[in-house]
This record gives structure tokens, C-alpha cells and sequence, in this order.
């Protein structure tokens, strides 16, 4: 761009100069090298229209490239999400499968504890039924030959 294209009133300003006391080849001089040096200054610092473009296609293929790349970061995690979500789901099937197979053999358990149970106490009563008919005949015994004893114990 330069400062040419800024319109700066050279001859003006050597004549101000010059006003100043600073003689003309050496104010002509002066403003020369101002310029000069101004000129690379804003050569360097400013930037074009195209310069900006140029840069902002460049940080957008980077955004774009680290967004595809995050994208494609995400994609991976949630696949093994959604392969880490299947998994629990089979074993949280099975868990209950194994519990439905536990539950009905826990069922059946108490079934035929409840027939053992009742085999059991049923076994007890015709047990203690007998016992009964064993003792009473027993008793019964015991006291016909107490009877009998206490007979012929008074027989004599």
C-alpha cells in the first residue's frame, strides 16, 4: 500500500521544515527518509483484503480438520458405548434369565420340602398311633398280670 497512497503533502512538510531553519536538500532529505521508513513499517504491519482471506481459508481448513477429527474421536467412543451398552444388556438378560431358573427351582425346592414335610409329619402321626396301640397294649398287659399276680398273691 505504501504511504504514497496515504497523499502526505511532502513538499508542504519540507517547507515547514524549512521555515524552521533546517535547510531545503537536507528537510527534503529528512521527509525522503521519514517516508521510506514509514512505508516499510506499514508494508510489514498491514494487512490486505487478500492477506486476511488467505488466512482465514487456512484457519478454517485447520478448524475443520480438528473438528473432523474430534467428530470422528466422538464417533469411536460412542460406538464402544453402544458396544459396552450391548454387552451389559446381554448379561443383564442373562442375570435374569438365572434368576427366573433360580426362582422356579426354589419353588419346586419348597414344594417337595412342603411334600417331604407333610410325608413326614404323616409318617410321625401312624408312628405315634402305633405307639399308642403298642403302649396301651402293653399297659394292658402289665395290668392283667398285675391282676394276675395281685390274685394269686392273695391266694396265698
Amino acid at each position: 500500500m505504501g504511504l504514497r497512497a496515504l497523499k502526505i503533502d511532502t513538499l508542504g512538510l519540507a517547507k515547514e521544515l524549512e521555515n524552521a531553519g533546517i535547510p531545503r536538500p537536507q528537510a527534503e532529505a529528512q521527509i525522503q527518509t521519514t517516508i521510506k521508513v514509514i512505508d516499510m513499517a506499514i508494508e510489514e504491519k498491514l494487512v490486505t483484503k487478500q492477506d486476511l482471506s488467505q488466512g482465514l481459508h487456512l484457519t478454517e481448513e485447520k478448524l475443520m480438520y480438528e473438528l473432523s477429527k474430534t467428530e470422528n474421536k466422538l464417533l469411536a467412543e460412542i460406538a464402544k458405548l453402544h458396544e459396552t451398552d450391548e454387552k451389559l444388556f446381554e448379561k443383564i438378560s442373562k442375570l435374569h434369565e438365572a434368576d427366573e431358573k433360580l426362582s422356579s427351582s426354589v419353588i419346586e425346592l419348597e414344594h417337595k420340602l412342603d411334600k417331604n414335610v407333610i410325608s413326614l409329619e404323616l409318617s410321625i402321626s401312624r408312628s405315634a398311633n402305633k405307639l399308642i396301640l403298642i403302649v396301651g397294649g402293653m399297659i394292658t398287659a402289665a395290668v392283667a398280670i398285675l391282676g394276675t399276680l395281685t390274685t394269686v398273691l392273695l391266694k396265698f
